[in-house]
């Protein structure tokens, strides 16, 4: 199953959107279901709503086109000159040249996947925080070639229907979007 982008997060905002930050999902689940008392996978945050009875874990896939990615640089500044360069009082340079390099470059992503019942009650949540920091240009590059891929786990109780509901948010631009699929434990795609 497949799930696209569907607008934005907050359509009520009174400041102008952000524009959204684009993504795909897919959730593959496994064949295997697994027995009650089994523990659930790391990472996943069950509610009170369920007690956790047999499940089947479904592996969750985002990825986000190159042409989306926003990450920032940070420009290390480097002044040259010559033993006869003379500073002005005012801390500037005169005759010198200053040349610019992009030294790192990074940026934060949230992925989140919450799983509702069909009464709207959320059963279990994961969440996931990647922070691409002091990555260097050659591969701020190659990512912004290839984009940025995540897989997460979540499980889902072995029989019932249910919503998987995926959002990406980036913190520093405010951009976000989610998708939701519905999941039927009890006829999972093959």
């Amino acid at each position: 199953m497949v799930g696209q982008y569907n607008g934005p997060v907050c359509p009520l905002s009174l400041e102008a959107p952000a524009p959204p930050l684009p993504f795909q999902v897919t959730a593959a689940p496994s064949e295997k279901i697994t027995p009650s008392g089994t523990s659930l996978p790391k990472w996943n945050y069950p509610t009170p709503h369920w007690i956790p009875g047999p499940y089947r874990i479904y592996r969750i896939h985002y990825s986000i086109a190159p042409k989306d990615l926003k990450l920032y640089s940070q420009v290390q500044t480097s002044i040259s000159s010559s033993s006869t360069t003379s500073f002005s009082s005012g801390g500037g340079t005169e005759g010198a040249t200053q040349t610019d390099h992009w030294t790192d470059c990074g940026g934060t992503l949230e992925f989140t996947t919450v799983l509702y019942g069909n009464d709207g009650a959320i059963i279990n949540s994961t969440d996931t925080m990647v922070t691409i920091n002091g990555i260097a240009l050659t591969q701020a590059k190659q990512m912004l070639q290839s984009g940025v891929g995540l897989d997460q786990v979540i499980a889902v109780p072995a029989s019932g229907s249910y919503r998987l509901r995926a959002m990406v948010t980036d913190p520093a631009s405010q951009r976000g979007s989610e998708s939701q699929l519905t999941v039927d434990a009890a006829n999972p795609p093959h």
